[in-house]
């Protein structure tokens, strides 16, 4: 069965239909949804549940003349698939395929505009993760136009999706995605043109109950192109087709009137080409009986051909000339070409726009551009780049620090970690012990387009340089014998609660390591025992009793140890006043007098504090803040 489309000149009403088949395997059942595909006038589908093996995807092409695109799994469950009308002008850049035959994601240009369509089977749970994978795997969205249709298995509102709402709040999945929607500038197209009406595209039979989860979710770039957005009815399957239209114009199929090229007047050789076009045409053409009207039409249309033809060979003698320097270029460097004469280099720099000095710029090389990696974080979540120190156990033995803790080692790992915080401002907390610290990147941050690989670079070195820039205000006449190292890793934490139990995690284990480190080296340095022997003596003990051991055997209360030690540094924003003296000069007093001038400024402040209680996060609740 081959369909067509009607394509006007002006612009293109493309229908994209997304639908949750229930099985395309059965020739019957593959015929008939193939027939309700060709009624709707489907230019686009995106079809979900197909059941269809990689080996059996051939069974399409009889039923559908165009681009066939799939993801399938080896048995016969799961599997979506997207066809492409011939008539539509589409390109494809890059195909990303679900192994599990979940979603479908393919970017390219769709009649000149650089889109990219995914198609998805969302699991029948609430699941965020799949979401999780299926955001981070789509491309910068800047760039191209999101359009993603099928059966996302969840309800974005369940007091208006569900004929029979068991509950009114949306799940992780649904939060996820609204989030999502909302970071992205992306739009539920049929909530949006129908924001009060109730309809349902998926019968239970399980539950007797009706739900809307199918959804298309398209750029608001596109909003003002939809022309419809409507649910067919539930048929043959059990869920109901939705159908998009939308116009897209296409700027090569528009009839444009002609226009004269007006700089073309500040040419003195045109305007002596275009005084002898207009002699030769009246003087070959005039006399006193043609008809004047007819006389100006047709001296109208010469002379506008003359124009055209100046103008084309004007651009082929410019392109002639680009071409020329561009491989002169390429042969012996661009600065020796442009320092070969006047000439040339009046040429480039005045004549020559700046697009095509980018074009000629690259080389056949730039494809290796190709293999980096999108390591783009995730929208709306907390990033976290914990960064900890590389072999610092032989570092400390070389350079002697005091064991269990020393005090120099630890203020200087906090000014390091203050720099990082005042160098980049986009960190709303950090939280350090020993030798790791904990960067908290604000939750909408954009430093460096939320690229992985830029959050830990960025922090390690400055990190790195900043310890061995400060090494001598902390360790004094102490000799740095050789450079530390310290490696990265960035996390992403969703919500508010994640981050609060990743920071107590980490609080938690400076309390347990650094109460095994006092009692350690406790026995070590005042009981006299070897490293080994320590080690024995503590295998299999708890908290209490590695208390009872420093307080019975070495008069110790570990609850008196400095709160440095025992709860680790956390780093905040804080407004700080500031006082300073300011001469100031008046007529009264001509020497100056000193005037004490005070001011507040937001300062990186450390703090020695539980954070895995409420208290902390009550009293500083900026943190935490969707603007902080």
């Amino acid at each position: 069965m081959i369909h067509t489309i009607n394509i006007g000149m002006m612009d293109k009403s493309i229908n994209f239909i997304s639908w949750n088949t229930n099985g395309l395997n059965h020739p019957i059942k593959r015929k008939k949804i193939f027939k309700v595909f060709h009624r709707l006038n489907a230019n686009i589908i995106f079809a979900q549940e197909t059941h269809i093996r990689r080996e059996d995807n051939q069974r399409f092409f009889r039923f559908w003349k165009g681009q066939q695109f799939h993801s399938n799994c080896t048995a016969k469950i799961r599997g979506v698939s997207i066809f492409i009308d011939a008539s539509i002008s589409f390109t494809h850049y890059e195909i990303i395929s679900d192994p599990q035959g979940r979603f479908l994601l393919i970017t390219g240009s769709l009649f000149n505009r650089k889109v990219v369509l995914v198609n998805i089977y969302a699991p029948n749970f609430d699941c965020p993760e799949f979401f999780k994978r299926l955001f981070t795997s789509l491309p910068n969205l800047n760039e191209y136009m999101l359009i993603m249709g099928g059966d996302f298995n969840c309800c974005l509102n369940p007091s208006m999706d569900r004929s029979k709402p068991i509950r009114t709040l949306p799940n992780r999945s649904a939060l996820l995605i609204d989030s999502f929607m909302v970071d992205s500038g992306i739009t539920e197209i049929w909530r949006f043109l129908n924001p009060k009406d109730k309809e349902f595209s998926f019968f239970s039979h399980v539950y007797h109950s009706y739900s809307r989860i199918d959804y298309f979710l398209i750029d608001h770039r596109l909003l003002t192109d939809v022309i419809d957005c409507k649910y067919d009815s539930i048929a043959i399957s059990d869920h109901a087709p939705l159908k998009l239209s939308i116009k897209i114009p296409d700027s090569s199929f528009n009839t444009r009137s002609w226009r004269l090229n007006a700089t073309l007047l500040q040419d003195p050789e045109f305007i002596t080409f275009i005084k002898q076009q207009i002699d030769l045409f009246f003087s070959t053409n005039y006399n006193e009986e043609i008809d004047k009207g007819i006389l100006w039409d047709s001296f109208k249309a010469f002379i506008r051909g003359q124009i055209i033809s100046y103008s084309a060979g004007c651009l082929m003698l410019y392109s002639s000339s680009v071409g020329r320097l561009s491989r002169a270029a390429v042969q012996v460097g661009l600065s020796r070409c442009c320092r070969r004469t006047s000439e040339v280099k009046h040429f480039f720099l005045k004549v020559i726009p700046p697009t095509t000095c980018r074009t000629m710029a690259k080389s056949k090389f730039e494809y290796v551009r190709n293999f980096e990696a999108d390591d783009t974080c995730l929208q709306n979540c907390w990033v976290v780049v914990r960064l900890d120190g590389r072999n610092f156990h032989k570092f400390a033995d070389r350079h002697g620090f005091k064991k269990p803790n020393d005090e120099r080692a630890l203020h200087l790992m906090t000014k390091c970690a203050t720099t990082v915080m005042e160098e980049l401002n986009d960190i709303v907390i950090a939280y350090g012990q020993s030798d790791e610290y904990s960067f908290v990147f604000k939750k909408r941050s954009n430093w460096f387009k939320r690229r992985a690989s830029k959050y830990i670079s960025h922090v390690v070195s400055q990190f790195s340089s900043s310890f061995v820039f400060y090494w001598k205000d902390f360790f004094k006449d102490e000799p740095l014998l050789f450079p530390p190292g310290f490696d990265g890793r960035v996390v992403l934490y969703p919500s508010n609660q994640n981050l609060r139990d990743y920071l107590s995690w980490r609080q938690a284990d400076c309390h347990i390591n650094n109460l095994y480190n006092t009692t350690f080296w406790a026995l070590v340095q005042q009981g006299g025992l070897s490293n080994s022997e320590a080690e024995v003596r503590l295998k299999g003990t708890v908290a209490g009793d590695k208390n009872e051991i420093l307080f019975s055997e070495f008069s110790i209360n570990y609850n008196t140890e400095p709160e440095m030690f025992r709860k680790g540094t956390v780093l905040i924003w804080q407004k700080v006043e500031e006082a300073t003296d300011k001469l100031i000069i008046t007529p009264a007093t001509p020497e100056g007098r000193n005037v004490v001038v005070k001011r507040t400024r937001n300062k990186v402040l450390p703090l020695h504090v539980d954070i895995i209680g409420d208290g902390f996060w009550e009293e500083h609740l900026e943190i935490l803040a969707e603007n902080s």
